[in-house]
């Protein structure tokens, strides 16, 4: 099994060769708009962090690219160390419209030289000016001629932006097409460079033609404005002042999403194996797993990457089972999961219930709150009563004391209308546990615990 989930790659021949959340359909919808607006645009594609925003704008640069369109992808937080953005902004710019040179009359002209040009010129307008080092009278006297300075140069400065604009317009007015920028990871920047970025955009690069597709979390980046101009700014309308608008990309399908990490991290290896133990007895492993990790990220609200740590943790444990012996007994589909959320979630629930002393009652009194709560057992065409009963049924067995006797504590089947079902399920999952059992349930909880505890040693 592999222990990293493999970096997005945009297929050569499809954009969307491995579009596992079913992005194609937004950015199909997305494309026309972008190219159709013919003034300058600033738009957001708006996601909490983990929501799949990167493969989302490496796929749409790829497919205007594909369709001809000349576009890049700009990795701020890859350029952060920069003292300022326009620098290596350009670099990239250069470096990635340089393939358009041989498809696009647009870059072969004289215009896209001007703008390297004009660009070049402007570079010191950037430079700080201060007078760190300097004390009394001194400090005062090169200040005044600094400042007289830079009345001297504004004049000048000011004609170099707008040279640089009006060669910028010509060049992006020269070709069929507009020019999409797409703007990465601008949340995750130092808030000085983040807002830098957010100016330059606004301030040199606002010309016809010219498109900026910034992959965000609003949330984040507000915090880096405020962190920059103090808490008692209104980022978000600081924010609106540079983003034309807003799209919010769709929650994927988080089952499809968990089958391709559970491919990519190649366990369907360690569940092959198992197809053949005691009649097939294990033949429907892989399904639980799924089924219980859907659940457990559903109700929690995880994000793209949260649910990429969760299996990587539960893969890191595969691994530690060591021998397929051992992993025969070791391994639960519902209880592993389960545990390993509990931990994260509810460690003082987890702790206690991990103790050889003590009952399920006090974690499945949660359990079946947060069931409740969600109301997620009303969908009778979902599989989630299943799963969810079968998570609350090994709980149970798990902490029954020998193999004769099930002490399921004060656990009541008595249940709410909403809950009949649940409970039914929780019943015949706990008798069908108990007569198949081979392995004492307390000797597993021990050695499943200590492999779960062992993930704390690992940076993830």
């Amino acid at each position: 099994m592999k222990q990293k989930i493999p970096p997005f790659e945009v297929g050569e021949d499809d954009p969307f060769e491995n579009d596992r959340l079913g992005r194609k359909e937004e950015i199909l919808t997305l494309t026309p708009m972008i190219k159709n607006i013919t003034s300058p645009v600033v738009m957001a594609v708006n996601s909490p962090w983990g929501m799949g925003k990167t493969a989302f704008i490496k796929m749409w640069n790829a497919y205007l690219q594909k369709e001809g369109v000349p576009s890049l992808c700009f990795n701020a937080w890859e350029t952060d160390f920069a003292s300022d953005p326009f620098v290596p902004f350009m670099g990239e710019m250069e470096k990635q419209m340089s393939g358009f040179r041989g498809k696009s009359k647009q870059f072969q002209t004289a215009a896209w030289t001007a703008v390297k040009r004009a660009a070049e010129s402007i570079v010191p307008v950037f430079a700080d000016i201060g007078v760190a080092g300097i004390a009394g009278a001194k400090a005062g006297e090169v200040a005044g001629k600094l400042a007289s300075k830079t009345l001297e140069t504004y004049q000048t400065d000011t004609a170099k932006i707008a040279k640089f604009k009006g060669a910028l317009e010509k060049f992006t007015d020269s070709g069929q097409s507009r020019v999409v920028v797409f703007v990465d990871e601008l949340d995750r920047c130092r808030p000085d460079y983040a807002v830098k970025t957010l100016e330059r955009i606004k301030h040199l690069f606002d010309v016809p033609g010219l498109a900026f597709v910034l992959a965000i979390d609003r949330e984040q980046l507000c915090h880096s404005i405020n962190g920059l101009y103090g808490a008692n700014l209104d980022s978000q309308t600081y924010l609106r002042r540079f983003v034309d608008f807003d799209y919010a990309l769709k929650k994927p399908d988080m089952g499809v999403f968990l089958e391709f990490l559970l491919s990519s991290l190649q366990m369907g290896q360690f569940f092959k194996e198992r197809y053949s133990y005691d009649y097939g007895r294990f033949r429907h492993d892989k399904e639980w797993l799924l089924e219980t990790s859907k659940l457990l990220m559903q109700l929690y609200d995880y994000s793209l990457r949260d649910a990429e740590q969760f299996l990587l943790r539960i893969s890191l444990v595969l691994c530690a089972l060591g021998d397929t012996v051992q992993s025969k007994y070791f391994f639960h589909p519902a209880l592993l999961p389960f545990l390993i959320l509990a931990r994260r979630e509810c460690r003082g629930l987890y702790d206690n219930y991990i103790q050889p002393d003590n009952s399920a009652e006090e974690i499945i009194a949660y359990w079946e709150d947060k069931l409740k709560f969600a109301n997620i057992l009303q969908d009778k065409k979902s599989n989630h009563a299943r799963v969810a009963a079968n998570i609350t049924a090994e709980l149970l067995v798990t902490k029954k004391m020998s193999d004769d006797e099930q002490k399921l504590g004060p656990y009541s089947f008595d249940a709410d209308e909403s809950m009949v079902d649940y409970k039914k399920i929780v019943r015949e999952r706990i008798n069908r546990i108990h007569d198949s059992s081979e392995f004492p349930r307390d000797r597993w909880l021990t050695g499943i615990v200590k492999k779960i505890e062992m993930l704390d040693q690992f940076h993830l």
